[in-house]
């Protein structure tokens, strides 16, 4: 950005940027931040589009973007601190767990029930339908 700035013969606090949400965080944003760079971090859905532009690449996106923060036209979403994001990192991983646990249970459950037509019914057989029972409750 110092490089950019400076071939512009500008100050860092006169640029202005932004670039679409993604998986990769917000570090980026709080950096050009701390450095003084405006920046705007944009919702891809909150980008206005024409109907029948479907054609999506890096070079369009940016000149797109870039047009649209000089006419006023994005919406920016809230950058949270480090601390919010890490929580909601921590939120997510969770969902996440608890989704491939549901989902485990529910393959097991469907294992188990093909499994106890073919099992002979001895009293094995039953302590261990009745332990995943209970575990997958």
């Amino acid at each position: 950005m110092r490089r950019i700035a400076k071939k512009q013969q500008r100050e860092l606090c006169d640029l202005h940027v932004c670039y679409e949400a993604s998986g990769c965080g917000f570090w980026i944003a709080r950096r050009l931040l701390q450095m003084g760079v405006r920046c705007e971090v944009i919702a891809p859905s909150l980008i206005p589009t024409r109907s029948g532009d479907r054609v999506k690449t890096d070079k369009r996106d940016s000149i797109k973007l870039a047009k649209s923060l000089r006419s006023n036209d994005l919406v920016a979403v809230n950058i949270p601190d480090s601390t919010d994001e890490a929580i909601r990192d921590l939120c997510r991983t969770r969902t996440d767990a608890v989704d491939d646990l549901r989902r485990a249970k529910t393959r097991l459950r469907n294992d188990q029930a093909r499994w106890l037509k073919k099992w002979p019914r001895s009293e094995a057989t039953k302590q261990f339908v009745s332990t995943l029972e209970t575990s997958c409750r």
